[in-house]
């Protein structure tokens, strides 16, 4: 990935077994950032341990993972990585790349929605976490929210729309 600021850099996600006495084994999620071969920042969640899986792709469920192109990368230099819990939204920061509280089981609920979640870029590379409602004790709800990128953060869709909508100059709405 082009760090806007430092340039090249790569993200590597990582799986730590914690609890290998179950089926499937507890895991433990963290991604690494190196520029060049060097540890630029580490992140982990250590309170984190039931994962199944976690890096660029799902393995298992039926999470939706809609990717336009080679890689898990949207247009604004977000990068995805997916879990059995969700979605991790890494993004450019001062101090290279950080999960701003969305690394699994860290941050459940928006400003960053991640559980359960799916992912979907389209060809322009606009992103969109696709959220499945649950109701109160965690029964699908069957219901489907949206959240887009609204420069910052992610949104409801709608919220993303009206964003746009207001820095739009009059005459070219």
């Amino acid at each position: 990935m082009n760090h806007p600021a430092y340039g090249p850099m790569e993200i590597v996600s990582y799986e730590r077994i914690v609890h290998p006495e179950t089926a499937p084994q507890g895991k433990q999620p963290s991604f690494a950032v190196y520029q060049g071969n060097e540890p630029v920042r580490y992140e982990v969640n250590v309170d984190a341990g039931d994962l199944v899986s976690f890096g660029p792709a799902p393995v298992i469920g039926d999470q939706v993972w809609d990717v336009a192109g080679s890689s898990p990368v949207d247009r604004y230099g977000n990068l995805y990585l997916s879990s059995s819990r969700g979605v991790t939204v890494i993004s450019p920061a001062d101090e290279g790349y950080s999960s701003n509280g969305t690394i699994p089981e860290a941050n459940l609920i928006p400003p960053y929605p991640s559980d359960p979640a799916g992912l979907r870029i389209d060809a322009s590379g606009e992103p969109t976490i696709l959220v499945k409602e649950v109701a109160p004790g965690g029964a699908p709800t069957g219901k489907t929210l949206e959240y887009t990128w609204d420069g910052s953060t992610f949104v409801p869709s709608t919220q993303a729309r009206r964003k746009v909508a207001d820095t739009t100059p009059c005459g070219q709405r």
